[in-house]
């Protein structure tokens, strides 16, 4: 199954790289640079990125069709039940974060959890580490697989206001937070509105 991501982030991984494994098909992916880290196998999906020429990736994935063994290969999250995944680092975040999707117990919701354990993060482990570059680094510019034309995608221009209105928000959170003192969201968007008139996001 093809599964291109909107953007070509670092932490960026979305459920069109999770619901194909889900599915128990073979994700053909091309997105966030750190993929690999997160996948449930060291062979788990085939990258975009790993062939120079569609030729070549063309001519894996008939080689693929026809081999049944090697097909299977990339499922063993599906077919190896005693040991599906053997990957630690997703095997930890599985089992200690504390949101999910689908969980329909009372006051859950994936968002609100979400922002309550990166609460939680920041103050009982992380009081000493700043946030940088990595954590916030999407380009403005599209990001294209090497072996493809670069064309310039209709949408360009609503992806980079997406950008700089995150990119804003990111740095009235930092201010706000280096203040030390106490906000509310009507603040946070009072000041983003003003920023967003004056055209001072940039």
């Amino acid at each position: 199954m093809i599964a291109i991501e909107n953007a070509a982030c670092p932490d960026y991984i979305t459920e069109k790289f999770w619901r194909p494994l889900v599915m128990g098909v073979i994700p053909i992916y091309f997105g966030s640079p750190t993929i690999k880290d997160w996948q449930p196998n060291n062979k788990s999906a085939i990258f975009v990125e790993d062939f120079t020429h569609p030729r070549g990736l063309a001519n894996y994935l008939n080689e693929l069709a026809d081999n049944q063994t090697l097909y299977d290969s990339y499922r063993q999250h599906k077919l190896n039940w005693r040991n599906p995944i053997s990957n630690k680092k997703l095997l930890h975040n599985l089992v200690t974060r504390q949101y999910h999707i689908g969980d329909s117990s009372p006051g859950a919701s994936l968002f609100d959890k979400f922002e309550c354990s990166v609460c939680n993060y920041v103050i009982n482990t992380a009081r000493n580490v700043m946030a940088n570059s990595r954590h916030y680094n999407c380009p403005l510019e599209p990001v294209y697989a090497h072996l493809e034309d670069k064309k310039m995608p209709r949408n360009v221009a609503d992806w980079r206001s997406m950008m700089e209105v995150g990119q804003c928000q990111a740095k009235i959170l930092d201010e706000f937070f280096r203040r030390n003192s106490s906000f509310h969201e009507a603040d946070f968007e009072a000041e983003l509105t003003r920023r967003m008139d004056r055209n001072q996001c940039k």
